[in-house]
């Protein structure tokens, strides 16, 4: 920040002039984890404790923390003032004090949080010089040597109401993220608060919404299905009351008022129960399964109307099984907004202020042309933004978002940063995303939430971009890209422009259309191209110096490009097999698998590929616990997705007798 000469000094040539002071005193404890982080931060860039105004010598400037419900300001915004004596930081709420105190930390003192603390995986493979890197490396702290405010007030608030890089309801069959990461990825208590410190320092967060697929949680068939099969989609004419996963399949009779007033029924009581929630999520289940009863496909369109993205279908199919594949090929969103909107009319009359969340999605992702959403319902618009180098999925996703600002007032966005398709390989789309929200937000969306991982050492880059489009939606993507880099790496800053722009052109110019994962993967990251990252990493390293703070940051990354390595080579070996006639498809039984793998002769190539597998999967299992991958979504495109580096490797490595342990992590939902 540039300071005139009136500037307020609050550190000259390293000496502080500030104390802390909280007005009113009376009232300190409900912003106290504002107050604790600016104290931390401060005491980490001074490498001294802070004064504080009613102790200790007199100091010329009172940095003031004003904690003030009574004022007239939004829900997260706050005011900064600064005049000769003093910078006062004034908020109406505890999370827009929080903002405060981040934004100011950032701006005055040059504070960056880059990505999560408490990494406590073992030995890193490949990690170069460097063999672990975690802690808290991610936050910068630079010394306080000149440190100044402009005077003047200011007001900031958020762009974006909701603005969250993570996502609720059923995510690994019935268990949300939160419990599968920890449940079954092997992901400690701890690293998901760090996770969460991270996101709240980036001044995420907004309104508090419980989002996703809901609705086995609203009507689990387990407690309805035996008296009510009513309430469940009617399919070849049978009610599909057999539960399933928790998450797919199950779909509700929209049509039946008694499903209506049961879903109502259910949101109220969660909001009666946590009023602290600002909306909840009526989406139906994952997947398809939809009702054809005569009342749900009375209020369809016609046959063929349902738009659906072929790049995104194919990257969201999950393979629930045949009998939750798609049975129908008209656009249902008139149903589904039917149904939401007679809930909300349930609702509104309790609680008028609270909103539901659909998602529009699938075969219910075109808006209907005759029926306009209840303004208590936010439509969470479906979106790959990765996939947006396409300039005709782009005007696409552009078209339908038009489309639904005529028929819906509250506009969301549901974005797949991570996806079941690609696991948790590195994607350079940090331009394209910035690009993206921008039009998101010029389209009128104002909630933003997406499916997010802990792959930070590989795609922290997107989830730093996206968090400061997500309070600004006008900064640019060059910006954003010099400063992560100058904060995190100082003189390694070149470089490490070189490292994370090299996989922006690669992503952008990549065609990837019609290739199966495991090909696309070797041929969008061949050894060639990966051997140039690691020299732009080893420049990063020379630059560095020995700053040991920057080596950590650079060693933080090369984990990520390690796993690129191990990934890219698994992957390779897995796909040379195909090219030798292994069929690339598992089918259930792996009957056709097994037959080619006993005749083909190429044993030397399957050990090859086995190994390869273990050497990634013992990787994986070693850094499960941190944010140098996203280890629950990698599981989660081997086992659910079918991967070839799952069951697929399995059985052909089991048919030579060969040894084909993936590693500790036990991924049985």
């Amino acid at each position: 920040m540039s300071h005139p000469d009136q500037a307020i000094w609050l550190v000259q040539n390293g000496q502080a002039r500030f104390a802390l002071d909280v007005q009113p005193p009376q009232d300190a404890e409900p912003i106290r984890a504002a107050i604790a982080d600016l104290v931390l931060h401060c005491e980490k860039c001074l490498g001294q404790p802070v004064a504080w105004s009613n102790g200790g010598r007199a100091m010329p400037v009172r940095l003031e923390l004003r904690f003030c419900p009574e004022r007239v300001l939004e829900r997260e915004e706050f005011e900064i003032s600064a005049q000769a004596d003093g910078v006062s930081l004034a908020a109406s709420t505890a999370a827009a004090m929080g903002h405060a105190v981040h934004y100011f930390l950032e701006q005055a003192f040059g504070v960056r949080w880059l990505w999560p603390g408490t990494s406590r995986s073992g030995s890193a493979v490949g990690a170069g010089r460097v063999g672990r890197a975690g802690g808290d490396c991610g936050t910068v702290c630079p010394p306080a040597i000149n440190v100044a405010w402009p005077p003047g007030i200011t007001r900031h608030r958020p762009a974006w109401a909701w603005r969250r890089l993570w996502l609720g309801g059923a995510f690994y069959g019935a268990c949300d993220p939160w419990l599968a990461e920890m449940k079954f990825g092997g992901v400690s208590p701890a690293a998901l608060s760090a996770l969460e410190l991270w996101q709240q320092r980036n001044r995420l967060g907004g309104l508090n919404i419980a989002d996703g697929h809901r609705w086995c949680q609203i009507c689990p068939p387990e407690a309805h299905g035996r008296a009510h099969p009513e309430y469940f989609a009617l399919i070849n004419g049978a009610r599909d009351t057999a539960r399933r996963d928790g998450k797919h399949g199950n779909q509700p009779c929209t049509s039946n008022p008694a499903v209506v007033r049961l879903t109502a029924e259910y949101v109220m009581a969660q909001f009666r129960a946590r009023p602290e929630l600002d909306a909840f999520s009526i989406s139906l289940n994952d997947g398809a399964g939809f009702c054809e009863c005569p009342a749900c496909r009375a209020q369809d369109e016609t046959a063929g109307a349902a738009d659906k993205t072929a790049a995104m279908e194919k990257l969201t199919d999950e393979s629930a099984g045949a009998d939750t594949a798609s049975n129908t090929t008209a656009a249902i969103t008139a149903r589904i907004f039917r149904f939401a909107n007679a809930v909300a009319e349930q609702v509104a009359r309790v609680y008028p202020d609270k909103l539901l969340v659909m998602l529009v999605y699938s075969v219910y992702r075109r808006p209907p042309r005759g029926v306009r959403l209840h303004p208590n319902v936010m439509a969470q618009f479906c979106a790959m933004s990765f996939l947006h180098a396409d300039a005709k999925i782009a005007a696409e996703d552009r078209r339908l978002l038009a489309q639904l600002g005529d028929v819906a007032e509250r506009r969301g966005i549901y974005d797949y940063f991570v996806n079941g398709a690609n696991g948790s390989l590195p994607r350079g789309f940090a331009r394209i995303l910035c690009r993206s929200i921008r039009d998101y937000h010029h389209a009128g969306c104002r909630y933003f939430a997406a499916q997010a991982g802990l792959d930070f050492a590989s795609n922290g880059l997107v989830y730093y971009a996206a968090a400061r489009m997500l309070w600004n939606p006008e900064l640019d993507f060059e910006g954003i890209l010099e400063d992560y880099c100058r904060a995190g790496f100082g003189p390694a800053a070149g470089a490490m422009q070189k490292y994370w722009m090299a996989f922006q052109e690669r992503w952008e110019n990549f065609e990837q259309t019609g290739l199966r994962h495991e090909a696309a993967v070797a041929a969008l990251y061949p050894e060639a191209w990966r051997r140039a990252r690691r020299a732009e990493l080893e420049a990063a390293w020379i630059a560095a110096g020995d700053d040991a703070a920057i080596a950590a940051r650079i060693g933080f990354v090369r984990e990520g490009l390690a796993f690129l390595d191990l990934y890219a080579e698994a992957c390779a070996a897995a796909w040379g097999l195909v090219e030798r006639g292994a069929p690339p498809v598992l089918a259930d039984d792996g009957s056709e698998l097994r037959a080619w793998a006993q005749s083909c002769g190429e044993q030397a190539l399957i050990e090859r590929a086995v190994e390869c597998r273990s050497r990634l999967m013992k990787w994986v299992d070693a850094h499960r616990d941190g944010f140098w991958i996203a280890a629950m979504w990698f599981q989660y495109q081997q086992r659910l997705r079918r991967g070839m580096l799952g069951r697929w490797m399995d059985i052909v490595g089991e048919t030579l007798l060969l040894n084909t342990e993936p590693g500790t992590v036990n991924l049985k939902p």
